[in-house]
């Protein structure tokens, strides 16, 4: 998973999100819920929008300043909607990749935060 762009909204997270998807782009918006709970119970600020499968992120980054520009791998609706699935599914490799990735982007976010209290 890589870090595409980071947003204080919510909605422009998503239709980011959106977008890259409607051009074939795997993408994750992370942080949706503690960001809905509150900066000071969570330390989440921001949201961001994850290209999930690193073979995609070239595209995708190339998606952010040219939505002209032709994806060399789409996926299919369905093709991500399997996914999805895979990655919902505890046990699955995808949601194991997804689960220890976000487990230490929050750690580092409360290290962080402790840090510059």
């Amino acid at each position: 998973m890589i870090l595409l762009k980071e947003y204080e909204s919510e909605i422009d997270a998503k239709s980011l999100a959106e977008r890259l998807r409607a051009k074939g782009i795997f993408t994750h918006v992370s942080s949706r819920q503690s960001k809905r709970i509150g900066a000071f119970a969570t330390g989440a600020l921001k949201v961001g929008v994850w290209s999930v499968l690193d073979h995609q992120a070239t595209d995708a980054i190339a998606l952010l300043s040219n939505n002209r520009h032709q994806v060399e791998n789409p996926l299919t609706e369905e093709e991500m909607v399997e996914l999805e699935t895979k990655i919902d599914s505890p046990g699955g490799a995808l949601y194991n990749a997804a689960i220890l990735t976000l487990s230490v982007m929050a750690l580092a976010l409360v290290g962080a935060y402790a840090l510059f209290k």
